[in-house]
Formats: structure tokens, sequence, C-alpha cells
């Protein structure tokens, strides 16, 4: 994990060697009750990505080679 400044931007990072997914797997992975767990319920990035766009920020996800993610939320350094 990490924290940095980007431009105008707060930059929060985590990142994870996990198994690869999708192109498709990560555009729905923002939908609510969205889950790969048996049990997940699919609301806790709805609700983490619901929480950066109420501060104007935004919340994106890359692929890592060979495997893994990214998922990285950007919050404004100033208000808009």
């Amino acid at each position: 994990a990490s924290i940095k400044e980007s431009e105008n931007w707060a930059v929060i990072e985590i990142s994870d060697n996990g198994p690869k997914i999708t192109d498709a797997q990560i555009r729905a992975i923002k939908e609510l009750f969205n889950s790969s767990k048996k049990n997940g319920l699919g609301i806790g990035i709805p609700i983490t990505n619901s929480i950066a766009a109420l501060h104007n920020g935004k919340l994106e996800f890359q692929h890592r080679i060979p495997t893994g993610l990214t998922a990285r939320m950007l919050l404004p350094l100033t208000e808009e």
C-alpha cells in the first residue's frame, strides 16, 4: 500500500498478486452486489466508490503483470 501526491490528487494505492482477472471483471467490479466470493455481498467496492465520488474523487483498477490487481483511490487536494 502507498499514499502519494500526484499533480492535484492524493493517491492511495493497494496492490495484490492474486489470480489474473479479465477486463470484463474489472469493468464490473464497481457494480452493486457483484462478488466473486462465495459468501460475498458485493457492497464493499461500491461503497468505497461512492465515498470517493462524494469527495470528488475516483476509484480505478489496473491489471498487474504477471498477476494481480492495483486499486487506486484519487482524491482532489483542492476544492472544486
